[in-house]
């Protein structure tokens, strides 16, 4: 693993907790109404830039993760660019990355993080 694998996963970690502190106890309804669902956009558009940012053999090796948890939900208009439903934002910060991400990231630095010590040691 490399070092902008671990910050990367680090901080989709703490992003996915900041988005369950976020939205735990609301409703969607809450969200449409709020200037805190653009701070929602913003939190899983920055995990998929940090998915992106992992290796391509990190993505490989663990390849029971679902890297394109974000991607696979974006629209995409030759005009405005990237979008997102506001229904999938709601379903995504309140469920979907917590259950695609957390428990398999949290395993990827529990297998990963001892060989990556080793080896910045060893050098």
């Amino acid at each position: 693993m490399k070092k902008k694998d671990l910050l990367s996963i680090e901080r989709i970690i703490n992003i996915i907790n900041e988005l369950n502190i976020l939205t735990n106890g609301k409703d969607s309804n809450y969200f449409f109404d709020s200037l805190e669902l653009n701070a929602l956009i913003d939190l899983i558009y920055e995990v998929d830039i940090n998915i992106n940012k992992i290796s391509f053999d990190l993505k490989e090796k663990y390849s029971n993760i679902n890297w394109a948890v974000v991607a696979s939900e974006k629209d995409y208009d030759e005009v405005m660019g990237p979008s997102i439903n506001i229904g999938t934002v709601w379903r995504l910060a309140s469920k979907d990355l917590n259950d695609a991400l957390m428990d398999k990231l949290n395993q990827l630095l529990v297998n990963e993080i001892p060989a990556y010590y080793k080896n910045i040691c060893s050098k």
